[in-house]
Order: C-alpha cells, then structure tokens, then sequence
C-alpha cells in the first residue's frame, strides 16, 4: 500500500478525526437549517410567482458555505479515520439538528426527539469504542482495483437501482401534486413516501461523496508523502465523481427541505447517509475484516441504531 514508512504519521490520531468530524458536522447542519428558513421566509415574504430559486436567497448560499466548510473538515477528517467510523461519529448532526431546527424553525422538540437523541449519543459513543482506528493508505492503482472487486460491483448496481427507484417516486408524486392537488387519492396513496424520496436519494449520494471523498484524501496523503498520485486519469475520475456526487447530494436535500420540516428531512438523510456510507466503507475498503466478532456485533447493532 501507500504511505510506506511514513504511514505511521497519522496512527494514534484518530481522536483528531473524530474531533473533526464532530465539528464538521455541527457546521453542515447549522448551514442546512439556514437553508431551510431560507426557504420558509422566502415562501412567508413573496407570492408564487416571485419565488427566487435557491442559489438566489442570500441566507441559502450563506448555510451553503457552511455546509461546504463542515464538509471539507470531514474530508480531512477521513484523512485520519477509517470510513466506517468516521461517518457514524458524523451522527451528532442528529443531535446538533435537534438544537439548530428548534432556535432557527422553531420546530417542537418532543418525546420522540429526545429518546431519538439520545440513542444517536449512545450509538455514537459504541461505535467509537469498537470501530477500526487505524486507516491504510493507498495508491491509486490500489483504489481502482478495489472499485472493480466484484462485491463493490454488486454494491454499486445496487445503489443505482435505489437512486433510479426513489428519482422516478419523487417525480411521479410532483407531478400528481401539482396536477390533482394534496387531498386526491392517488396522492395520499404514496403520501408517506413522498418526504422520504428527497431526504434518501441525498443520503444514498452523500454515502457515495464519502466514499469517493475518502479515495481522495488517501491520495493526497500518498502525495505527500512523495508519491504523486495525480499522474493518472483514475485520480481524477474519482475526484470528478466526488464532485457529481456532492452536487446531487445538496441538490436533493435542498428540494427536501424546501417542501417538508427539517426535524423530519435531516434525520432520515442521516438514517440513509450513515447506514449507506458504513456498508459502503465495509465493503469497498473491507474495513470489517479487521474486527473481532464483538466488535463487528456492536459496530452492526449500534451503527444501524444511528
């Protein structure tokens, strides 16, 4: 692999990775409820026909630099951590969300809430304990092989399939929204899934931004260490698909929050981003094969409580 007899500059700081990604974290939520009461005074202060799009409400791009300053320190905090951990520690935006939705929406804070809170901590706390600290580095020739390992190929059409399935839900519900209105039947028979299809296509391409986020940051940390890695056109494939992936991920939770509560839209996008980043960490970079049977029981039960 990668990094040879430097590899140990960054072993023993996981705690650095995990302080980052908590704090990176709190700062992409903070952005995404800006957003969201970008939208709700937007929808307050003009009519329909006034409406700006998002990219255009200065409070908006004010919560996107935000979210863009917590993502880039959980990218450096990959740098540090395995993907398996790293992502569920991101959970305390579960909790921060919690706060932030409650000062800037004035969304309830009920019993729910709290027991939901309080389970993120606890999941938050084992995966901590009982995750990988340590992570390898890597070529690029190394990554490209693991993206063509069969089990990644699998993972990979399956993940499509879900993207395609939710994009078609979500455009057929818009379109019978707008056509025969909230209170038609063929509405309320899909009612449910409708919220649900912006959040979870979100979570299923920041899962994949993660991953391809934590691709690069192994590159840059084998180019620092004297082997540049941005020679070939697999480095930059993998950047450019971080990119695409970062994009739809914002895009998808923008639509989300400009039509559904925050409180509801920011958890389920952490239920899939967290769920789908941890299986895709395990499988891609076969994180899991480094645990002990306790450990990948715990990590199991209380990454997917997260």
């Amino acid at each position: 692999m990668g990094c040879g007899k430097h590899e140990g500059d960054t072993k023993g700081m996981w705690y650095v990775g995990v302080i980052l990604s908590i704090v990176g974290s709190i700062g992409t939520n903070m952005g995404v409820n800006l957003q969201k009461f970008s939208f709700m005074r937007e929808a307050k202060h003009r009519c329909s026909t006034e409406k700006r799009s998002y990219v255009r409400q200065p409070l908006w791009v004010i919560g996107f630099l935000l979210v863009v300053g917590g993502s880039i320190l959980d990218f450096v905090a990959l740098g540090f951590l395995p993907q398996s951990l790293a992502t569920p520690v991101g959970g305390s935006t579960m909790v921060a969300n919690v706060a932030f939705a409650s000062l800037f929406l004035k969304e309830k804070f009920t019993r729910s809430d709290a027991i939901g809170t309080a389970l993120v901590l606890t999941g938050i706390i084992v995966v901590a304990m009982f995750a990988e600290k340590e992570s390898a580095c890597y070529t690029v020739h190394e990554l490209v092989a693991l993206y063509r390992e069969p089990l990644f190929a699998v993972y990979a059409t399956l993940i499509g399939l879900a993207c395609i399935a939710l994009y078609l839900l979500s455009r057929k519900m818009e379109r019978v929204l707008k056509e025969k209105g909230k209170s038609s039947p063929e509405y309320k028979r899909f009612s449910k899934l409708h919220p649900v299809s912006y959040p979870a296509l979100s979570g299923l391409f920041g899962a994949q931004s993660v991953l391809f986020a934590k691709s690069m940051a192994e590159l840059i940390k084998t180019t620092f260490e004297g082997d540049n890695q941005f020679v070939t056109f697999g480095a930059y494939a993998i950047t450019f698909s971080m990119l695409v992936c970062v994009f739809l991920q914002i895009h998808w939770l923008a639509h989300g929050l400009q039509h559904f509560d925050a409180v509801f839209i920011v958890p389920v996008f952490q239920c899939f981003f967290i769920s789908i980043s941890i299986f895709g960490g395990g499988v891609y970079f076969k994180e899991f094969a480094h645990m002990t049977p306790l450990a990948l029981a715990m990590f199991s039960v209380e990454g997917s409580q997260d």
